[in-house]
């Protein structure tokens, strides 16, 4: 796509995508700074095992989820509804985190702490 002069995807003549743009934005930087911030505090909450475990779940379903599963739902679903679906499972994994915080139970922590990052990395 070619632009002439004064033409613009993002600016004043366009305010319609360039407000989008930055809901989207200011939507996910939010997002993935809490994520940021959970994955960092995780192996300090927890126990050092509990929090490496849930990384890994983290980072191996994110990679695996990239690698299999992103193209053919992209094609399928589209991009925006992909990113919408994707920080909504950011979202289940600082809830999942939190209440995983709140229990007392060790098994239920785990549960709710591995489950958070499976669905957090998908």
């Amino acid at each position: 796509m070619e632009l002439g002069e004064g033409d613009s995807l993002m600016g004043a003549s366009n305010p319609v995508a360039l407000n989008n743009f930055l809901h989207m934005s200011v939507a996910f930087g939010i997002v993935h700074g809490a994520v940021t911030v959970a994955i960092a505090y995780a192996s300090s909450v927890f126990s050092l095992v509990l929090g490496s475990y849930s990384s890994a779940m983290l980072y191996s379903t994110y990679t695996l989820t990239a690698l299999l599963f992103a193209a053919p739902l992209v094609e399928k679903f589209g991009a925006r509804d992909m990113m919408v679906a994707s920080i909504f499972l950011y979202f289940l994994y600082l809830v999942f985190f939190v209440v995983g915080y709140e229990v007392s139970d060790t098994t239920t922590r785990w549960f709710f702490v591995i489950t958070g990052a499976f669905l957090g990395g998908a």
